[in-house]
């Protein structure tokens, strides 16, 4: 068995390790990490190349359910982080919206 380490770094978070244990002769990929969101951009980037080098026969499967209490946690942390940004102003926003027409047609009556 190898083992690739790589380094991510996710938002918010210090690097974190994801390890990418491959069997030799079974043609399998364990990925490890204590992140889930460092977990899933590896992830997602491996399943990319494998897709592309193996145009058809990839099967992929999952042996465990996902960490659903991690999942929502790493959205939930999203979420806060998306509240702490403010909004633009409505106000402008819906002014930039208004066509000046409508003004120009309304006092020519």
């Amino acid at each position: 068995m190898q083992c690739f380490r790589y380094r991510a770094r996710v938002a918010g978070e210090a690097e974190i390790e994801v390890m990418i244990l491959v069997s030799k002769t079974a043609g399998r990929y364990r990925l490890q990490s204590p992140s889930l969101p460092a977990l899933w951009l590896v992830t997602s980037e491996l399943v990319s190349r494998l897709r592309r080098h193996f145009k058809e026969g990839l099967a992929l499967s999952v042996l465990e359910d996902p960490p659903l209490l991690d999942l929502f946690a790493a959205v939930d942390k999203h979420l806060a982080s998306r509240h702490e940004v403010p909004l633009p102003q409505t106000r402008p926003a819906k002014l930039s919206r208004q066509s000046p027409l409508k003004s120009v047609l309304d006092s020519n009556s």
